[in-house]
Order: structure tokens, then sequence, then C-alpha cells
């Protein structure tokens, strides 16, 4: 069940829409509204009523069979989001460059409002690779290596407060569910300079990434790579150095001139 995460001052009903189409999306078959109903934690009446309004502006469609699918009216939205939503070029290039050097899938996130929203992807050319996320993807920032980028570049007391609001699912037998295994794991990152998901979003796949900040040392961002562990795993200290090497460029173009990575600001 998707719980909603609504926050004072904002519409639960218009949280729970986007909410279906979140969830229609992600459906291999089309959803029927039964099952909406249940993914949604809501009674079949407020499932149906969800269904009509967004069939009725036509960012959904029926089928036959009762499923529903999106609707042509999403092409309006993915053609100004082409358009408005463009990532900083200079952060295209570097995903580029990550993808030339490592050809393993590459991306750019942002610390956008307390989450890391994928920004950019290369997919590898590898006959076996891995995309496991998409832009504007921002959940699970605690099992994702680029969260863990930049969450160890945050003071405790606001890690804590990100994920007590955020949670911490087990998406894998190899994610922290624990804060105190969390803060263990990103003093290491600090030490380090880039942060390692082994596992931990996705089974049989390795991340790693590293952070870039901007001229008062706020972390903001996070260049990554993720492929097959075994890949990964056999380079990971020359995946993690590229990776570095790419995010302090990235550092210096938003304003960053101290050493890389900077020291954590703030109570241990």
């Amino acid at each position: 069940m998707i719980k909603s995460t609504t926050k004072p001052g904002t519409l639960s009903t218009l949280d729970r829409g986007l909410l279906a189409l979140e969830a229609i999306a992600e459906s291999q078959k089309g959803l029927a509204a039964k099952d909406l109903a249940t993914t949604l934690g809501v009674n079949l009446g407020t499932s149906y009523q969800i269904l009509r309004t967004l069939t009725n502006r036509g960012y959904v469609r029926r089928e036959p069979g009762g499923g529903h699918r999106l609707g042509l009216r999403l092409g309006l939205l993915l053609q100004h989001f082409d358009s408005q939503v463009v990532p900083d070029q200079v952060l295209v290039d570097l995903v580029d460059d990550i993808h030339d050097q490592l050809d393993e899938t590459a991306y750019a996130a942002l610390f956008e409002e307390g989450d890391v929203v994928v920004a950019t992807i290369k997919e590898s050319t590898q006959a076996l690779r891995v995309a496991n996320l998409h832009v504007g993807y921002r959940e699970n920032m605690h099992a994702r290596a680029s969260g863990k980028a930049l969450l160890a570049f945050l003071d405790e007391q606001r890690v804590r407060q990100i994920v007590e609001e955020k949670g911490m699912p087990a998406l894998t037998s190899n994610t922290f569910t624990s804060v105190e295994r969390l803060l263990t794991d990103l003093a290491t990152v600090r030490d380090r300079g880039w942060a390692v998901d082994n596992e931990e979003f996705t089974a049989g796949v390795m991340c790693v990434a590293a952070p870039f900040f901007d001229a008062s040392a706020k972390p903001i961002g996070a260049l990554s790579v993720s492929g097959p562990s075994f890949r990964i795993s056999s380079r990971l200290g020359y995946v993690g150095a590229t990776l570095s090497g790419l995010a302090e460029k990235a550092a210096r173009h938003y304003g960053y001139s101290g050493p890389y990575p900077p020291e954590r600001k703030g109570p241990s």
C-alpha cells in the first residue's frame, strides 16, 4: 500500500490523484479500480472517483477489460517537461564523461527540498546493464548511493529529521533500516569521499556516488553510476575515484573553492 505523504496546508485528494497516476504508470497490465483502492489504501468508491476524474481529464484511459492505463493527455505534460526541466549542461556533460569512462549507467541527482531527485541519466551500452531509476525519482534516499553521498555532509540532527520524515523501508535484505547503522555508514562516506549502495536499493545492483557542493559548501547534488554488482565491485576503488574527480569539477562549477570534499559542518 502506498502511504500519502501530505503535509499541513496541502490537499490530500490531489495527493491521492497523483499517487494514482504513479501507480498506474508502474503497472504492467493496467490497474483496475479494486487494485488501485488496495494500492492507495482507500475504499472502492473513492478509487472510482479518482479514476473517473483522471479519465475525464484525459490523463487516464479505461480499457475494455476494466484496467486503467495512462492517457494521451500526459503527452502535453511531457512536451512541456522536456522544454522546461532541462538539467544544467555541465551536469549533462559530466554524466556523459562518467558513461564514457566507466561504460555503466550514469546519473546526476540534485538535492531539492529534502529529496534527492534524479535529474539526468545515460544508460550503459553493455548487453547486461542497469536502469532502475528514472528522471524525477526521489524516493528511498537511505538506500541510494546518491542519497547517502549527500546525507553524509549534513549535520546529524538534519539527517535524523530527514529519515524520520521519509522513513527507511527495507527494499532488499541489505537495506539499512536503522538510523544508527546509516549514520555509521555516512561517517565512512565522509572519510572516503564517495558512497556505495551495496545492493541496498536493488538486489544484484551496486551503485557508487560522489557529492558536489555550492559556494557555501552545502551539498547540492551527486554524480553516480550503477551496474551489476560483480562488475562494479571488481573495480570499486577506480569507480569511486573517477566519480570523485568529476564531482569535484561539478563543485567548482557551482562556486565551491575549498578542499574537496569539505569538512562536514555542524555536530557529529
